[in-house]
């Protein structure tokens, strides 16, 4: 059977450790709840765990919405891993703790208990050489897998879990992804056209340029009737064929040269945290977040919580 522990990470209870002995446990700014957290963002009924004959689950009960390791949760109930991350707009509120429980076996043996233990063969000097150099090594090979093979050494005494890292394949779907659509708007697209190319030329003076014009290209695109500057559905106008091409071939280059810069960036600055440098690892992830300033963005979302656990291991640590 799962034993569940939450630890909250928002709020006036921020660092609470709370041991779940009822399902459903609800979790909100209701302060009636097992898991009660007081954001303005978190509703009062906000939402529930509870056990299930698959384990334990997280429920959305409220119209602004629950994030699961920094993914939207739908209306159908997600099942929970240990160290996965329960947050709303964008704000970690939870860590969940699962591990298992067994029920301790009998120590009698089946039959007489009375009966005698069964003789031991006395060990020999050479036995007990044996076993000792065997010890000895298994301490060592157990001592070098903690605190060099795994890397993990720091993580266990701050207490803290990691948040899995994105992926390349991740950074680059996050720079990608398309902005949600709008109601057709010639001039709003145009408009947001003309501010990308001024972001683009000034890129030189800002390196935040480059995402504050990649931003608008997509925005631009978004308000648009087709996918590409160069649909002919597109009303941009009335601008020359070969001008719309020009833009569409900036628009790829830039997401390009932004895959490449922030995939460097947040791999450096999840190297920093992994080995430990926590106030550096801090200053990284801010970096990101700085040069890539979308709070909606799956990369700013994790950078973001990326830089608490480094914050709160940093904490921890005394340092």
């Amino acid at each position: 059977m799962s034993v569940l522990e939450v630890q909250i990470n928002a709020g006036p209870n921020t660092g609470e450790r709370v041991r779940l002995n009822q399902s459903p446990a609800g979790f909100g700014r209701d302060a009636r709840h097992p898991l009660f957290i007081d954001l303005p963002t978190v509703s009062r009924v906000h939402g529930e765990l509870r056990r299930e004959p698959a384990g334990w689950v997280v429920a959305n009960l409220s119209p602004n919405g629950t994030q699961v390791n920094g993914r939207s949760l739908g209306r159908k109930p997600r099942l929970l891993r240990d160290g996965d991350y329960i947050g709303v707009g964008g704000e970690t509120l939870m860590t969940i703790h699962l591990s298992q429980t067994t029920d301790t076996p009998d120590a009698s043996p089946l039959g007489d208990s009375s009966a005698p233990n069964p003789p031991v063969a006395p060990k020999t000097n050479r036995t007990g050489l044996w076993l000792g150099l065997l010890g000895f090594w298994a301490v060592v090979f157990t001592l070098a897998f903690v605190f060099v093979g795994t890397g993990k050494g720091t993580q266990a005494t701050q207490g803290i879990p990691d948040l899995p890292a994105l992926t390349d394949v991740d950074l680059a779907a996050s720079i990608r992804a398309t902005l949600p659509r709008r109601e057709p708007s010639p001039r709003s697209a145009l408009e947001q056209l003309d501010q990308a190319e001024r972001f683009h030329r000034l890129q030189s003076a800002d390196p935040s340029n480059a995402f504050r014009a990649h931003f608008a290209y997509k925005s631009a695109l978004a308000f648009s009737f087709g996918s590409s500057f160069t649909d002919a559905r597109d009303d941009w106008g009335n601008r020359p064929a070969a001008e719309l091409a020009l833009a569409q071939k900036k628009h790829i280059e830039l997401e390009e040269k932004l895959i490449t810069e922030m995939t460097r960036l947040y791999k450096d600055a999840y190297g920093k945290l992994q080995s430990g440098r926590y106030a550096a690892a801090q200053r990284a992830f801010k970096t990101i977040m700085d040069r890539y300033a979308d709070p909606q963005n799956a990369l700013f979302q994790n950078a973001e919580r990326q830089r608490d656990i480094a914050r709160r291991r940093a904490k921890s640590r005394g340092k």
